[in-house]
């Protein structure tokens, strides 16, 4: 892992890493009989107008802080994944943000009750809808919901995974859906925040606590939070 961030992080290096993590996205896609990366037509519409690593405006979104579509690396899902440690046939899984569904599918192969991802855009969703019919050693049912997080009805979730998707106002608006959904159905959650850089917003919450935390090879650090009456035990704590 630190030889990846050496890599990463030299000028003269970094066609190396690029190309070495293009082989390792491309590898994984073919055992899991997916296609996850990022197309040259879908990078340029969701960049297009809109500053680097916003994605392209959407009569959708509420606050139009949306994030390109970018998804994390196979290695790092996994041991999300690890941690999690998803009850059998109980835990439902929403993505938010879910781009082409490669959090989706590999999360699909360990037994929750469901998956579900929620993109915004049309081109996107349509791909995980491909992505998740051929999937290889899917054990979950998978569901596409193409619409803004904030307008969702979040309340069935037990498991929420976010790959910095949006922007701070979005985050707000989620994170409050949240809380408002166990007033209505209590229940233990547990929320992945990858590259958490609104900490704070779940930090505020009292119905929230941090229980893990670790760091990619390049520096971005993946918090895991739950529901405060969680029985450590039973996740893996």
């Amino acid at each position: 892992m630190y030889l990846l961030r050496v890599l990463s992080e030299q000028p003269r290096l970094n066609d190396v890493y690029t190309f070495s993590k293009s082989v390792w996205v491309r590898l994984n896609d073919l055992v899991l009989n997916i296609d996850t990366e990022p197309d040259v037509a879908l990078s340029t519409l969701m960049k297009h107008g809109r500053p680097y690593l916003q994605g392209a405006f959407s009569e959708k979104a509420k606050h139009h802080d949306n994030k390109w579509y970018e998804s994390p690396d196979y290695w790092y899902i996994r041991k999300a994944a690890s941690i999690i440690d998803p009850r059998p046939e109980t835990d439902v899984l929403y993505d938010l943000g879910s781009g082409k569904g490669r959090i989706l599918c590999e999360m699909a192969r360990r037994p929750f009750k469901k998956v579900v991802g929620v993109e915004l855009f049309e081109a996107l969703c349509e791909a995980a809808k491909r992505n998740a019919a051929r999937v290889r050693g899917r054990k979950a049912p998978i569901e596409i919901v193409c619409d803004d997080a904030t307008r969702v009805d979040l309340a069935e979730a037990t498991v929420y995974f976010m790959f910095n998707p949006f922007g701070i106002d979005t985050m707000r608006d989620v994170v409050g859906n949240i809380g408002q959904s166990l007033a209505t159905n209590p229940r233990r959650i547990i929320v992945v925040y990858y590259n958490d850089v609104h900490a704070d917003v779940l930090s505020a919450c009292e119905w929230l606590r941090r229980y893990h935390v670790f760091h990619t090879a390049t520096g971005c650090r993946v918090s895991f939070w739950r529901s405060p009456d969680v029985d450590t035990a039973s996740i893996g704590a």
